[in-house]
Protein backbone atom coordinates (compact mmCIF):
# COMPACT_ATOMS: atom_id res chain seq x y z
CA UNK A 1 0.00 0.00 0.00
CA UNK A 2 0.83 3.62 -0.54
CA UNK A 3 -0.47 6.94 0.83
CA UNK A 4 -0.76 9.86 -1.20
CA UNK A 5 -1.86 13.16 0.54
CA UNK A 6 -4.31 15.04 -2.49
CA UNK A 7 -3.24 18.41 -3.80
CA UNK A 8 -4.78 21.29 -4.96
CA UNK A 9 -6.27 20.40 -8.82
CA UNK A 10 -6.00 16.74 -8.21
CA UNK A 11 -8.42 14.14 -9.36
CA UNK A 12 -8.77 10.75 -8.75
CA UNK A 13 -8.56 9.72 -12.23
CA UNK A 14 -5.12 11.65 -11.99
CA UNK A 15 -4.08 9.90 -9.03
CA UNK A 16 -5.25 6.74 -10.60
CA UNK A 17 -3.03 7.47 -13.47
CA UNK A 18 -0.09 8.00 -12.06
CA UNK A 19 -0.09 4.96 -9.52
CA UNK A 20 -1.26 2.28 -12.57
CA UNK A 21 -4.42 1.46 -10.67
CA UNK A 22 -7.92 1.62 -11.15
CA UNK A 23 -10.51 4.37 -9.86
CA UNK A 24 -12.36 1.80 -8.36
CA UNK A 25 -9.16 0.24 -6.74
CA UNK A 26 -9.00 3.86 -4.93
CA UNK A 27 -12.35 3.72 -3.75
CA UNK A 28 -12.19 -0.04 -2.44
CA UNK A 29 -9.29 1.18 -0.67
CA UNK A 30 -10.86 4.56 0.79
CA UNK A 31 -14.57 3.44 2.35
CA UNK A 32 -15.39 6.81 3.24
CA UNK A 33 -15.05 8.15 -0.58
CA UNK A 34 -18.67 7.74 -1.74
CA UNK A 35 -18.37 9.85 -4.72
CA UNK A 36 -15.32 9.87 -6.86
CA UNK A 37 -15.68 13.70 -8.15
CA UNK A 38 -15.68 14.87 -4.53
CA UNK A 39 -12.26 14.58 -3.08
CA UNK A 40 -10.72 17.40 -0.80
CA UNK A 41 -7.12 18.97 -0.68
CA UNK A 42 -5.10 17.78 2.01
CA UNK A 43 -6.80 14.24 2.59
CA UNK A 44 -4.65 11.55 2.70
CA UNK A 45 -5.33 8.40 0.16
CA UNK A 46 -4.51 4.51 0.65
CA UNK A 47 -3.08 3.48 -2.75
CA UNK A 48 -3.35 0.04 -3.25
CA UNK A 49 0.02 -1.05 -4.73
CA UNK A 50 3.02 -3.27 -4.04
CA UNK A 51 5.84 -1.71 -2.06
CA UNK A 52 6.83 1.21 -0.46
CA UNK A 53 4.61 3.90 1.19
CA UNK A 54 5.62 6.74 -0.88
CA UNK A 55 4.12 7.74 -4.24
CA UNK A 56 6.16 7.23 -7.49
CA UNK A 57 8.36 10.30 -8.42
CA UNK A 58 6.99 12.87 -11.01
CA UNK A 59 9.59 12.13 -13.44
CA UNK A 60 10.01 9.14 -15.79
CA UNK A 61 8.37 5.57 -14.68
CA UNK A 62 8.69 3.23 -12.36
CA UNK A 63 9.51 -0.08 -12.97
CA UNK A 64 10.60 -3.09 -10.54
CA UNK A 65 7.94 -5.16 -8.13
CA UNK A 66 6.32 -2.25 -7.37
CA UNK A 67 3.57 -2.22 -9.85
CA UNK A 68 3.67 1.42 -10.39
CA UNK A 69 3.90 1.49 -14.31
CA UNK A 70 2.74 4.60 -15.40
CA UNK A 71 4.81 8.01 -15.69
CA UNK A 72 4.97 11.65 -14.88
CA UNK A 73 1.80 13.96 -15.36
CA UNK A 74 -1.80 12.92 -15.48
CA UNK A 75 -4.13 15.48 -15.36
CA UNK A 76 -2.54 18.18 -12.98
CA UNK A 77 0.47 18.28 -15.42
CA UNK A 78 -2.04 18.24 -18.88
CA UNK A 79 -3.76 20.98 -17.65
CA UNK A 80 -0.26 23.44 -18.02
CA UNK A 81 -0.27 22.73 -21.45
CA UNK A 82 -2.83 23.63 -24.39
CA UNK A 83 -4.25 20.14 -25.57
CA UNK A 84 -2.09 18.29 -27.83
CA UNK A 85 1.07 19.27 -26.16
CA UNK A 86 1.23 16.47 -23.43
CA UNK A 87 4.84 15.83 -21.52
CA UNK A 88 3.40 12.27 -20.95
CA UNK A 89 5.96 8.76 -22.29
CA UNK A 90 5.73 5.74 -21.38
CA UNK A 91 7.53 1.89 -22.57
CA UNK A 92 5.53 -0.10 -24.39
CA UNK A 93 6.27 -3.01 -21.35
CA UNK A 94 4.56 -0.65 -18.97
CA UNK A 95 1.86 0.71 -21.42
CA UNK A 96 1.24 -3.33 -21.97
CA UNK A 97 0.92 -4.03 -17.90
CA UNK A 98 -1.37 -0.88 -17.82
CA UNK A 99 -3.60 -1.75 -20.16
CA UNK A 100 -3.73 -5.50 -19.33
CA UNK A 101 -4.90 -4.25 -16.26
CA UNK A 102 -8.13 -3.55 -17.69
CA UNK A 103 -8.11 -6.32 -19.64
CA UNK A 104 -6.20 -5.52 -22.85
CA UNK A 105 -6.44 -4.00 -25.81
CA UNK A 106 -5.99 -4.94 -29.59
CA UNK A 107 -2.35 -4.92 -30.91
CA UNK A 108 -3.50 -2.25 -33.57
CA UNK A 109 -4.67 -0.12 -30.70
CA UNK A 110 -1.91 -0.71 -28.69
CA UNK A 111 0.80 0.41 -31.34
CA UNK A 112 -1.99 3.81 -32.01
CA UNK A 113 -2.15 4.64 -28.33
CA UNK A 114 1.81 4.34 -27.55
CA UNK A 115 2.59 6.17 -30.71
CA UNK A 116 -0.37 9.17 -29.48
CA UNK A 117 1.32 9.41 -26.30
CA UNK A 118 4.63 9.42 -26.78
CA UNK A 119 4.44 11.73 -29.30
CA UNK A 120 2.34 14.10 -26.96
CA UNK A 121 -1.18 13.74 -28.91
CA UNK A 122 -2.58 11.88 -25.71
CA UNK A 123 -2.37 12.19 -21.92
CA UNK A 124 -2.54 9.13 -20.07
CA UNK A 125 -4.94 10.97 -17.61
CA UNK A 126 -7.17 10.69 -20.80
CA UNK A 127 -6.52 7.05 -21.74
CA UNK A 128 -7.32 6.11 -18.14
CA UNK A 129 -10.65 7.94 -18.26
CA UNK A 130 -11.70 6.10 -21.28
CA UNK A 131 -10.52 2.58 -19.95
CA UNK A 132 -12.04 3.26 -16.55
CA UNK A 133 -15.31 4.02 -18.18
CA UNK A 134 -15.10 1.25 -20.38
CA UNK A 135 -14.89 -1.19 -18.09
CA UNK A 136 -16.37 0.28 -14.69
CA UNK A 137 -20.16 -0.82 -14.16
CA UNK A 138 -20.30 2.69 -11.73
CA UNK A 139 -19.67 4.72 -14.39
CA UNK A 140 -22.28 5.61 -17.06
CA UNK A 141 -23.08 3.53 -19.71
CA UNK A 142 -22.91 5.07 -23.41
CA UNK A 143 -26.04 7.07 -24.16
CA UNK A 144 -29.19 5.16 -25.60
CA UNK A 145 -31.61 7.22 -27.75
CA UNK A 146 -34.94 7.62 -25.92
CA UNK A 147 -37.12 5.61 -28.58
CA UNK A 148 -34.80 2.28 -27.18
CA UNK A 149 -35.40 3.01 -23.63
CA UNK A 150 -38.02 0.73 -21.88
CA UNK A 151 -38.58 2.43 -19.10
CA UNK A 152 -38.69 5.83 -21.18
CA UNK A 153 -40.99 7.97 -19.11
CA UNK A 154 -41.67 10.63 -21.77
CA UNK A 155 -38.95 12.92 -20.24
CA UNK A 156 -35.58 12.55 -22.14
CA UNK A 157 -34.16 14.96 -19.37
CA UNK A 158 -34.52 11.48 -16.88
CA UNK A 159 -31.64 9.98 -19.27
CA UNK A 160 -29.08 13.04 -18.92
CA UNK A 161 -26.24 13.18 -16.54
CA UNK A 162 -25.04 16.34 -15.12
CA UNK A 163 -21.73 17.57 -14.81
CA UNK A 164 -20.40 20.76 -13.04
CA UNK A 165 -17.69 22.13 -15.18
CA UNK A 166 -15.40 25.14 -13.80
CA UNK A 167 -18.64 26.19 -11.54
CA UNK A 168 -20.83 26.13 -14.65
CA UNK A 169 -23.94 23.22 -14.94
CA UNK A 170 -24.47 21.34 -18.04
CA UNK A 171 -26.99 18.52 -18.56
CA UNK A 172 -24.97 15.60 -20.18
CA UNK A 173 -25.79 12.71 -23.18
CA UNK A 174 -23.16 10.37 -24.81
CA UNK A 175 -22.79 10.12 -28.90
CA UNK A 176 -24.46 6.98 -29.61
CA UNK A 177 -22.83 4.13 -31.20
CA UNK A 178 -19.61 5.82 -29.94
CA UNK A 179 -16.83 3.66 -27.63
CA UNK A 180 -15.41 4.95 -25.87
CA UNK A 181 -18.81 7.45 -25.79
CA UNK A 182 -18.33 10.51 -26.36
CA UNK A 183 -19.84 12.95 -24.24
CA UNK A 184 -21.86 16.41 -25.63
CA UNK A 185 -23.49 18.95 -23.37
CA UNK A 186 -25.60 21.41 -23.45
CA UNK A 187 -24.76 24.50 -21.06
CA UNK A 188 -27.38 25.69 -18.15
CA UNK A 189 -27.19 29.09 -18.06
CA UNK A 190 -30.00 29.98 -15.62
CA UNK A 191 -32.78 28.48 -13.47
CA UNK A 192 -35.45 28.74 -15.75
CA UNK A 193 -33.87 26.10 -17.42
CA UNK A 194 -33.71 23.99 -14.18
CA UNK A 195 -37.01 25.05 -13.47
CA UNK A 196 -38.63 24.00 -16.94
CA UNK A 197 -37.11 20.24 -16.41
CA UNK A 198 -37.08 19.86 -13.02
CA UNK A 199 -40.49 21.75 -11.79
CA UNK A 200 -40.36 24.74 -9.13
CA UNK A 201 -38.09 23.57 -6.09
CA UNK A 202 -37.23 19.73 -7.96
CA UNK A 203 -33.63 20.56 -8.45
CA UNK A 204 -30.97 19.61 -6.12
CA UNK A 205 -27.07 19.85 -6.34
CA UNK A 206 -26.74 16.28 -5.44
CA UNK A 207 -27.56 15.35 -8.74
CA UNK A 208 -24.61 16.72 -9.84
CA UNK A 209 -22.63 13.10 -11.66
CA UNK A 210 -19.45 14.50 -11.81
CA UNK A 211 -17.10 18.25 -11.02
CA UNK A 212 -14.08 18.67 -13.96
CA UNK A 213 -12.50 21.73 -14.73
CA UNK A 214 -12.35 23.29 -18.32
CA UNK A 215 -9.17 21.51 -19.26
CA UNK A 216 -10.30 18.03 -17.41
CA UNK A 217 -13.64 18.26 -19.64
CA UNK A 218 -10.83 18.63 -22.60
CA UNK A 219 -8.99 15.62 -21.89
CA UNK A 220 -12.14 13.49 -21.99
CA UNK A 221 -13.66 14.53 -25.41
CA UNK A 222 -16.21 16.51 -23.84
CA UNK A 223 -18.11 18.95 -26.60
CA UNK A 224 -20.65 21.63 -25.16
CA UNK A 225 -22.97 22.09 -28.34
CA UNK A 226 -25.55 24.45 -26.84
CA UNK A 227 -26.96 26.17 -24.67
CA UNK A 228 -30.51 25.67 -21.76
CA UNK A 229 -31.89 27.83 -24.78
CA UNK A 230 -31.46 25.12 -27.76
CA UNK A 231 -32.69 22.83 -25.25
CA UNK A 232 -35.50 19.82 -26.16
CA UNK A 233 -38.81 20.35 -24.80
CA UNK A 234 -38.73 18.44 -21.77
CA UNK A 235 -42.33 16.98 -22.14
CA UNK A 236 -41.74 15.80 -25.38
CA UNK A 237 -39.58 12.95 -26.60
CA UNK A 238 -36.90 14.63 -28.82
CA UNK A 239 -33.87 12.84 -29.07
CA UNK A 240 -30.86 15.51 -27.73
CA UNK A 241 -28.59 13.80 -30.10
CA UNK A 242 -31.32 14.66 -32.66
CA UNK A 243 -31.28 18.26 -31.64
CA UNK A 244 -27.53 18.36 -31.63
CA UNK A 245 -27.39 17.18 -35.13
CA UNK A 246 -29.86 20.34 -35.84
CA UNK A 247 -27.49 22.70 -33.96
CA UNK A 248 -24.38 21.27 -35.81
CA UNK A 249 -26.58 21.42 -39.21
CA UNK A 250 -27.16 25.14 -38.63
CA UNK A 251 -23.26 25.95 -37.23
CA UNK A 252 -22.22 24.07 -40.90
CA UNK A 253 -23.02 27.20 -42.51
CA UNK A 254 -20.73 28.96 -41.29
CA UNK A 255 -18.43 26.00 -41.60
CA UNK A 256 -18.85 23.44 -44.04
CA UNK A 257 -16.06 21.80 -43.31
CA UNK A 258 -18.44 19.96 -40.97
CA UNK A 259 -20.34 18.29 -43.82
CA UNK A 260 -17.50 16.61 -44.85
CA UNK A 261 -17.42 12.83 -43.66
CA UNK A 262 -13.53 13.00 -43.37
CA UNK A 263 -13.19 16.61 -41.95
CA UNK A 264 -15.34 14.88 -39.31
CA UNK A 265 -13.44 11.81 -38.48
CA UNK A 266 -10.63 13.87 -37.70
CA UNK A 267 -12.47 16.10 -35.23
CA UNK A 268 -14.07 13.13 -33.44
CA UNK A 269 -10.47 11.26 -33.17
CA UNK A 270 -9.42 14.49 -31.74
CA UNK A 271 -12.30 14.68 -29.63
CA UNK A 272 -12.07 11.06 -27.93
CA UNK A 273 -8.21 12.03 -27.48
CA UNK A 274 -9.03 14.95 -26.22
CA UNK A 275 -6.66 17.17 -28.18
CA UNK A 276 -7.60 19.48 -30.86
CA UNK A 277 -7.43 18.92 -34.52
CA UNK A 278 -4.11 20.51 -35.77
CA UNK A 279 -3.78 22.98 -39.11
CA UNK A 280 -1.65 20.28 -40.47
CA UNK A 281 -4.18 17.38 -40.14
CA UNK A 282 -7.20 19.49 -41.62
CA UNK A 283 -4.78 20.76 -44.48
CA UNK A 284 -4.33 17.57 -46.03
CA UNK A 285 -8.12 16.84 -46.55
CA UNK A 286 -9.05 16.40 -49.69
CA UNK A 287 -12.13 19.02 -48.65
CA UNK A 288 -9.31 21.40 -48.17
CA UNK A 289 -7.30 20.96 -51.40
CA UNK A 290 -10.44 21.15 -53.22
CA UNK A 291 -11.63 24.60 -52.06
CA UNK A 292 -10.69 28.30 -53.77
CA UNK A 293 -8.23 30.78 -52.15
CA UNK A 294 -11.21 33.02 -50.77
CA UNK A 295 -12.64 29.85 -49.32
CA UNK A 296 -9.04 28.89 -47.38
CA UNK A 297 -8.89 32.42 -46.39
CA UNK A 298 -11.93 31.96 -44.52
CA UNK A 299 -11.01 28.79 -43.34
CA UNK A 300 -7.98 29.77 -41.78
CA UNK A 301 -9.62 32.83 -39.95
CA UNK A 302 -11.86 30.47 -38.58
CA UNK A 303 -9.67 28.26 -37.44
CA UNK A 304 -6.66 30.67 -36.04
CA UNK A 305 -8.58 33.33 -34.66
CA UNK A 306 -12.79 32.07 -34.16
CA UNK A 307 -13.08 35.87 -32.24
CA UNK A 308 -12.66 37.83 -35.29
CA UNK A 309 -13.96 35.51 -37.78
CA UNK A 310 -17.15 35.21 -35.73
CA UNK A 311 -16.72 39.51 -35.58
CA UNK A 312 -16.25 39.68 -39.76
CA UNK A 313 -19.37 37.32 -40.08
CA UNK A 314 -21.44 39.60 -37.85
CA UNK A 315 -19.92 42.98 -40.03
CA UNK A 316 -21.21 40.81 -43.32
CA UNK A 317 -25.04 40.72 -42.06
CA UNK A 318 -25.28 44.40 -41.49
CA UNK A 319 -24.08 44.76 -44.60
CA UNK A 320 -25.99 42.34 -46.23
CA UNK A 321 -29.31 44.29 -44.46
CA UNK A 322 -28.14 46.89 -46.06
CA UNK A 323 -28.41 45.76 -49.59
CA UNK A 324 -32.13 44.32 -49.35
CA UNK A 325 -32.80 47.78 -48.19
CA UNK A 326 -31.46 49.08 -51.23
CA UNK A 327 -32.46 46.28 -53.10
CA UNK A 328 -36.21 46.97 -52.23
CA UNK A 329 -36.83 44.57 -50.04
CA UNK A 330 -37.83 45.78 -46.25
CA UNK A 331 -38.98 42.58 -44.92
CA UNK A 332 -35.97 39.92 -45.25
CA UNK A 333 -36.10 37.34 -43.28
CA UNK A 334 -33.15 37.05 -40.45
CA UNK A 335 -32.37 33.12 -41.65
CA UNK A 336 -32.73 34.61 -45.35
CA UNK A 337 -30.17 37.28 -44.37
CA UNK A 338 -27.90 35.15 -42.63
CA UNK A 339 -27.30 32.44 -45.46
CA UNK A 340 -26.83 35.29 -48.17
CA UNK A 341 -24.36 36.83 -45.82
CA UNK A 342 -22.83 33.56 -44.63
CA UNK A 343 -22.42 32.55 -48.26
CA UNK A 344 -20.34 35.69 -48.99
CA UNK A 345 -18.17 35.43 -45.61
CA UNK A 346 -17.62 32.35 -46.57
CA UNK A 347 -16.18 32.89 -49.95
CA UNK A 348 -18.88 30.66 -51.96
CA UNK A 349 -20.48 33.97 -53.27
CA UNK A 350 -18.85 37.25 -53.92
CA UNK A 351 -20.77 40.65 -52.63
CA UNK A 352 -21.90 41.19 -56.33
CA UNK A 353 -23.14 37.49 -56.63
CA UNK A 354 -25.15 38.41 -53.45
CA UNK A 355 -26.51 41.75 -55.03
CA UNK A 356 -27.86 39.71 -58.05
CA UNK A 357 -29.36 37.24 -55.93
CA UNK A 358 -31.13 40.34 -54.16
CA UNK A 359 -31.88 41.77 -57.20
CA UNK A 360 -33.72 38.17 -58.64
CA UNK A 361 -35.80 37.94 -55.10
CA UNK A 362 -36.85 41.46 -55.21
CA UNK A 363 -38.12 40.57 -58.87
CA UNK A 364 -38.75 37.19 -60.17
CA UNK A 365 -39.31 38.38 -63.61
CA UNK A 366 -35.59 39.38 -63.77
CA UNK A 367 -34.62 35.51 -64.93
CA UNK A 368 -31.90 35.62 -62.23
CA UNK A 369 -31.47 32.14 -60.87
CA UNK A 370 -31.55 31.68 -57.42
CA UNK A 371 -29.61 29.53 -55.71
CA UNK A 372 -30.56 26.35 -53.84
CA UNK A 373 -29.49 27.49 -50.48
CA UNK A 374 -30.81 30.86 -51.24
CA UNK A 375 -34.26 29.43 -51.98
CA UNK A 376 -34.53 27.15 -49.03
CA UNK A 377 -34.13 29.66 -46.87
CA UNK A 378 -37.34 31.34 -48.15
CA UNK A 379 -40.68 30.14 -46.55
CA UNK A 380 -41.72 27.30 -49.41
CA UNK A 381 -38.76 27.31 -50.70
CA UNK A 382 -39.46 29.40 -53.67
CA UNK A 383 -39.37 33.80 -54.14
CA UNK A 384 -43.39 33.58 -54.95
CA UNK A 385 -44.42 31.42 -51.97
CA UNK A 386 -41.94 33.80 -49.25
CA UNK A 387 -43.74 37.13 -49.10
CA UNK A 388 -41.07 39.08 -49.74
CA UNK A 389 -42.30 43.03 -49.19
CA UNK A 390 -40.29 44.24 -52.68
CA UNK A 391 -39.99 47.32 -54.49
CA UNK A 392 -40.98 45.59 -57.53
CA UNK A 393 -44.29 44.21 -55.82
CA UNK A 394 -45.21 47.67 -54.30
CA UNK A 395 -44.81 49.39 -57.58
CA UNK A 396 -47.12 46.47 -59.19
CA UNK A 397 -49.58 47.74 -56.93
CA UNK A 398 -49.61 51.22 -57.96
CA UNK A 399 -49.67 50.93 -61.44
CA UNK A 400 -52.52 48.25 -61.01
CA UNK A 401 -54.57 51.35 -58.96
CA UNK A 402 -53.39 53.70 -61.31
CA UNK A 403 -54.81 51.96 -63.87
CA UNK A 404 -57.61 50.69 -62.21
CA UNK A 405 -58.92 54.60 -61.54
CA UNK A 406 -57.83 56.72 -64.46
CA UNK A 407 -57.34 54.38 -67.27
CA UNK A 408 -54.42 53.56 -70.09
CA UNK A 409 -54.92 57.86 -71.38
CA UNK A 410 -54.60 59.39 -68.37
CA UNK A 411 -52.37 56.54 -65.96
CA UNK A 412 -49.38 56.51 -67.18
CA UNK A 413 -47.17 57.81 -64.49
CA UNK A 414 -43.81 58.45 -64.78
CA UNK A 415 -41.16 55.82 -63.16
CA UNK A 416 -40.46 58.45 -60.50
CA UNK A 417 -44.28 59.15 -59.41
CA UNK A 418 -44.78 55.42 -59.49
CA UNK A 419 -41.35 54.91 -56.83
CA UNK A 420 -42.32 57.82 -54.88
CA UNK A 421 -45.91 56.11 -53.82
CA UNK A 422 -44.39 52.06 -53.93
CA UNK A 423 -42.15 53.47 -50.99
CA UNK A 424 -44.81 55.00 -49.44
CA UNK A 425 -46.99 52.08 -49.15
CA UNK A 426 -44.15 50.00 -47.95
CA UNK A 427 -43.33 52.13 -45.18
CA UNK A 428 -47.02 53.25 -44.51
CA UNK A 429 -49.54 51.34 -43.04
CA UNK A 430 -52.09 53.50 -44.78
CA UNK A 431 -50.21 54.32 -47.93
CA UNK A 432 -52.71 52.61 -50.21
CA UNK A 433 -55.56 54.15 -48.39
CA UNK A 434 -54.06 57.61 -49.47
CA UNK A 435 -53.50 56.87 -53.07
CA UNK A 436 -57.00 55.49 -53.19
CA UNK A 437 -58.18 58.40 -52.50
CA UNK A 438 -55.43 60.42 -54.34
CA UNK A 439 -56.82 58.94 -57.53
CA UNK A 440 -60.40 59.37 -56.77
CA UNK A 441 -60.17 62.80 -56.74
CA UNK A 442 -57.84 62.82 -60.02
CA UNK A 443 -60.77 60.67 -61.50
CA UNK A 444 -63.55 63.07 -60.94
CA UNK A 445 -61.69 65.85 -62.40
CA UNK A 446 -61.14 63.76 -65.67
CA UNK A 447 -64.41 62.32 -65.56
CA UNK A 448 -66.88 64.89 -64.05
CA UNK A 449 -70.10 63.92 -65.72
CA UNK A 450 -69.77 60.65 -63.17
CA UNK A 451 -70.37 62.30 -59.90
CA UNK A 452 -69.94 59.26 -57.69
CA UNK A 453 -66.45 59.22 -56.52
CA UNK A 454 -66.26 55.57 -55.42
CA UNK A 455 -66.61 54.75 -59.50
CA UNK A 456 -63.62 54.08 -60.74
CA UNK A 457 -62.21 54.22 -64.59
CA UNK A 458 -62.60 50.55 -65.07
CA UNK A 459 -66.31 51.16 -63.59
CA UNK A 460 -67.41 53.57 -66.05
CA UNK A 461 -65.56 52.59 -68.98
CA UNK A 462 -66.42 48.74 -69.08
CA UNK A 463 -70.40 49.28 -70.66
CA UNK A 464 -68.96 51.80 -73.28
CA UNK A 465 -65.98 49.25 -74.23
CA UNK A 466 -68.55 46.43 -74.68
CA UNK A 467 -70.89 48.66 -77.03
CA UNK A 468 -67.94 49.81 -78.98
CA UNK A 469 -66.95 46.66 -79.07
CA UNK A 470 -70.50 45.33 -80.57
CA UNK A 471 -71.17 48.15 -82.60
CA UNK A 472 -66.99 47.81 -84.51
CA UNK A 473 -66.19 44.41 -83.91
CA UNK A 474 -63.35 44.91 -82.41
CA UNK A 475 -61.74 46.02 -79.34
CA UNK A 476 -61.67 49.79 -79.29
CA UNK A 477 -58.25 51.56 -78.04
CA UNK A 478 -58.63 53.16 -75.36
CA UNK A 479 -55.92 56.06 -75.83
CA UNK A 480 -57.39 57.36 -78.64
CA UNK A 481 -59.13 60.41 -77.33
CA UNK A 482 -62.23 59.46 -79.68
CA UNK A 483 -62.86 56.24 -76.83
CA UNK A 484 -62.61 59.38 -73.87
CA UNK A 485 -64.91 61.48 -75.82
CA UNK A 486 -67.49 58.39 -75.87
CA UNK A 487 -67.12 57.82 -72.22
CA UNK A 488 -67.80 61.29 -71.41
CA UNK A 489 -71.37 61.77 -73.43
CA UNK A 490 -72.69 58.92 -70.22
CA UNK A 491 -76.05 58.68 -73.19
CA UNK A 492 -76.14 55.13 -74.77
CA UNK A 493 -78.34 56.37 -77.84
CA UNK A 494 -75.71 59.59 -78.57
CA UNK A 495 -73.07 57.02 -78.20
CA UNK A 496 -74.37 54.28 -80.56
CA UNK A 497 -74.34 57.38 -83.30
CA UNK A 498 -71.32 58.72 -82.53
CA UNK A 499 -69.70 55.10 -82.98
CA UNK A 500 -71.18 54.60 -86.13
CA UNK A 501 -70.38 57.69 -87.93
CA UNK A 502 -66.98 57.57 -86.55
CA UNK A 503 -67.05 53.73 -87.74
CA UNK A 504 -67.70 54.96 -91.29
CA UNK A 505 -65.21 57.48 -91.04
CA UNK A 506 -62.86 55.05 -90.18
CA UNK A 507 -64.05 52.77 -92.96
CA UNK A 508 -64.75 49.86 -90.57
CA UNK A 509 -65.98 46.67 -92.13
CA UNK A 510 -68.09 45.93 -89.42
CA UNK A 511 -69.88 49.38 -89.57
CA UNK A 512 -70.16 49.83 -93.77
CA UNK A 513 -72.03 45.99 -93.24
CA UNK A 514 -74.73 47.20 -91.08
CA UNK A 515 -74.94 50.55 -93.44
CA UNK A 516 -75.29 48.63 -96.47
CA UNK A 517 -77.68 46.03 -94.49
CA UNK A 518 -79.67 49.05 -93.22
CA UNK A 519 -79.67 50.64 -97.32
CA UNK A 520 -80.62 47.80 -98.65
CA UNK A 521 -83.36 47.00 -96.41
CA UNK A 522 -84.68 50.87 -97.22
CA UNK A 523 -84.52 50.65 -100.71
CA UNK A 524 -86.39 47.25 -100.07
CA UNK A 525 -89.05 48.64 -98.39
CA UNK A 526 -89.55 51.63 -100.79
CA UNK A 527 -89.77 49.39 -104.28
CA UNK A 528 -92.56 47.17 -102.31
CA UNK A 529 -94.28 50.31 -101.38
CA UNK A 530 -94.42 51.79 -105.02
Amino acid sequence: MAVYTIQSGDTLTAIAARYGVSIADIMGANPSISDPNLIYAGDNLTIPVAGNETPPPTGGTTGGTTGGTTPSGGVANDMQQPPGTFSDTISEADLKKMLDGYGGVTESDFRRILDEINSGQRSLANLTYWMEWRNSDSNPNPYTPPNEVDDLTGRVWDEAEWWEVGGELYAVFFVPGTNPPVPYLWHVQDEDALIRIFGEGGWSPEFINRSLTPEQLDQVGGLIVGTSSDMPDVEGNQDPYEVWAEVWATESITRPELQDPEVMAIYFEALIEGRDVTSSEFHATEWWRSKTDTERAWLTLLFDDPGTAAQLLEDNRIIMLSLFEQGGILNAPQNLIDTLSDLVTKGTLSMSEAQQQITGLADPSAGIAILPEVAAALAGGTPGSAGLDTNVAKETRVRELVDKWLGPQFGAWSDSQVAEWASKLRRTPDGEDELVALLSQQRLAIFPEYEDASLTYEDIAGPWRTQAGQLWGETPDETDPFFIDLIRLNDSTKATELLRREGLKRDNSTVKNWFHSTLNDSFGTLRRSV
